[in-house]
């Protein structure tokens, strides 16, 4: 076992006490929301030795699972941050053209470095932008919109609906858009053991600026009730909100085409696939979130239903640890 790897009676603490508590952390957003200093960025780029990665291959498993045809065409990825996941992006789902979007010219720069051995075969274009004027600045559909560690940066869940709708209008009628986000504990003690306990692994290896900003986000995260009420009321997709049993780390939103009668469409990816993305470390704890996600909620969102998520944030009995259901959530795609 790594020393940074958590061992399972510190993973059971994190899920005993999240399951027992009530929601008393209130948000606080981050005191900035973008970088163009160098060092902070260069801190973002060396995370790929860390935990972090193991979001991004949950991320890409999921990916391939859900889209609508096994090649994908084009995609968009907000807030590409220094160009990580735009690599394993194009590598993995082998992707023909890929647009990253980023407010920070600092970040852009990183991630066509980052990248600059992809572009003999893949079409990656990086533009400066502002994910709230997206419709203004672009104007081609895409296949798939990713979204990524990026909806904390936001400002208020307004703008996050306004990011939403946007790319619900940039995509094609059978596209995909995907979301995963951190979620914000429910108190400052089980906070503090979180950030601890996971991010002690960017002090070790010298990423002090980035322990710092992971610790921010956390309490900038949105809980599952709030980034549920953000879809778009007058939605042209179907939007489904996986939240993993146990201590929700992350939460994914998915937006799929209407018509669609099943979530998923293929087998999960073989851990082979990620030999070059997780850090021989991290494969155990993304195997743990893979299953935690497996048998967490699959929620059917619709713009009138997502305040029934409100009994998630309750705390369960002991002797009700069951699966949450909902009486206005429709069958959960399989």
């Amino acid at each position: 076992m790594s020393n940074f790897q958590p061992n399972p009676l510190q993973i059971f603490k994190l899920i005993f006490s999240h399951l027992i508590s009530d929601y008393s952390l209130k948000r606080t957003p981050e005191p900035i929301s973008f970088y163009n200093d160098i060092e902070k960025s260069l801190e973002y780029s060396k995370s790929q030795s860390t935990n972090m990665m193991i979001p991004y291959a949950i991320a890409l498993n999921y990916i391939q699972r859900i889209s609508t045809t096994e090649k994908i065409n084009s995609a968009l990825e907000l807030c590409c941050g220094p160009g990580v996941f735009t690599q394993q992006l194009a590598k993995i789902t082998k992707i023909n053209h890929i647009t990253a979007v980023d407010l920070s010219q600092t970040m852009l720069g990183l991630a066509k470095a980052n990248c600059s051995s992809l572009t003999d075969h893949f079409d990656i274009q990086f533009k400066e932008m502002n994910i709230l004027n997206l419709t203004t600045e672009l104007k081609q559909k895409f296949n798939l919109i990713t979204f990524l560690n990026g909806a904390h940066h936001l400002e208020n869940l307004n703008d996050v609906k306004t990011v939403l709708q946007q790319a619900e209008s940039l995509s094609t009628e059978d596209g995909i858009i995907f979301v995963l986000d951190p979620v914000r504990p429910k108190s400052d003690k089980i906070a503090n053991y979180y950030i601890n306990l996971f991010g002690k692994e960017y002090l070790v290896k010298g990423l002090n600026h980035f322990f710092n900003d992971f610790k921010d986000s956390m309490y900038a995260s949105w809980t599952p009730t709030e980034m549920g009420s953000s879809i778009p009321e007058n939605t042209n997709k179907q939007w489904i909100q996986l939240i993993p049993f146990g201590f929700p780390a992350f939460q994914i939103l998915i937006g799929i085409p209407k018509n669609r009668k099943q979530l998923f469409l293929r087998n999960d990816l073989s851990i082979s696939i990620f030999k070059d993305l997780l850090p021989s470390h991290t494969i155990s704890d993304f195997n743990l979130l893979k299953t935690l996600f497996k048998i967490g909620l699959k929620v059917q969102l619709n713009p009138n239903t997502y305040n029934e998520l409100e009994q998630y944030h309750t705390p369960i009995k002991p002797s009700s640890i069951k699966t949450l259901k909902h009486s206005h959530i429709d069958k959960v795609m399989s």
